[in-house]
């Protein structure tokens, strides 16, 4: 940009504000101070990507997090040659403190029943060690069992299924050799049949997908908050905006009144009766009849609510129907 001619002959590129930027942009220090931080975020990026997929890929995203981190270690290393890796670990915290906000025992779980984190091809490389030797993973797989199964013989019958399946007792060549071949959930299809009570498990779970659906609605929040009429809000005042907007609607659904009054239509897995009753609204209704509006409310169908009392707009929608 500014080493473009339209640059020389804009009007304020004299000015010291725009030498000051075009200094900047052609330091090379600075440049290369750019693309090292780049070169730090791009394993982050690539993990959200990787996981950001129509697949499931719950089991892999313990593993994932390590490896992101080692690459950074090794970006951090390579650049600081510091002997007491003072910014890796400054960067770690922070990688570290989200880690722990949005892990869950169901990512742990699955990281453990993935197969190919037995084989030998997985443990031959360095550093690497089998899921139940990682005291994260362990109480995350008590954790999770504690709560899935409350019947205590039931949940020691999972568990000795478990530890057979993670020391590979009564596992066939085949299904040894497959743990690093195929895909987590293919593999307790075609192998996992000797264990009874796991296999539903690890099926259920393994299906679980990760998106990014979570942040992509704080996004759209920040997007009506921070638009081009209102781009000059502070980030922090952005931020506590995005707070405010979305945490009293998250509390309101611990009301009494969420549960009882119209809003209760609103719920993602209404009641069996509540879907039956909206199922026989919805069949008696027709186009002609004069109170549609008052006979099933818009907001209960998850739509914008409508005026139709000026004439001009029935006509209108009645045209676009």
């Amino acid at each position: 940009m500014v080493i473009n001619t339209n640059w020389t002959v804009w009007k304020q590129s004299s000015s010291e504000r725009a030498a000051k930027i075009r200094d900047q942009i052609l330091n090379e220090k600075w440049q290369d101070l750019v693309t090292y931080l780049l070169s730090i975020i791009e394993p982050i990026m690539s993990m959200i990507r990787y996981t950001d997929m129509d697949r499931p890929c719950i089991g892999e995203i313990y593993d994932g997090i390590d490896s992101m981190l080692e690459k950074m270690k090794c970006t951090i290393n390579a650049r600081e040659k510091d002997p007491n890796e003072k910014f890796f670990k400054e960067v770690e915290a922070i990688v570290v403190e989200r880690w722990n906000k949005m892990t869950a025992p169901l990512h742990l779980l699955a990281y453990a029943l993935t197969p190919k984190y037995y084989s030998n091809q997985f443990l031959d490389k360095p550093r690497r060690i089998p899921p139940w030797r990682d005291l994260e993973v362990s109480d995350g797989c008590k954790a999770a069992f504690l709560r899935l199964y409350p019947d205590d013989d039931l949940r020691d019958t999972v568990t000795n299924e478990f530890i057979e399946f993670a020391n590979g007792n009564g596992l066939s060549v085949d299904a040894l050799r497959h743990r690093s071949k195929k895909d987590a959930h293919s593999w307790w299809y075609f192998h996992g049949a000797c264990f009874q009570h796991l296999q539903p498990l690890a099926v259920k779970v393994l299906s679980q997908v990760a998106s990014s659906s979570a942040s992509e609605r704080n996004w759209s929040t920040y997007s009506f908050i921070h638009s081009v009429k209102r781009n000059r809000l502070l980030s922090k005042r952005a931020e506590n905006l995005v707070y405010v907007h979305s945490n009293p609607r998250l509390l309101s659904h611990k009301q009494r009144d969420y549960a009882q009054g119209e809003t209760k239509m609103w719920d993602i897995e209404p009641k069996h009766n509540d879907l039956d009753a909206l199922a026989s609204q919805l069949l008696a209704l027709t186009l002609d009849d004069s109170n549609i509006e008052q006979t099933y409310s818009a907001s209960a169908c998850g739509i914008g609510s409508s005026n139709f009392n000026d004439e001009e707009d029935e006509e209108e929608d009645e045209l676009e129907i």
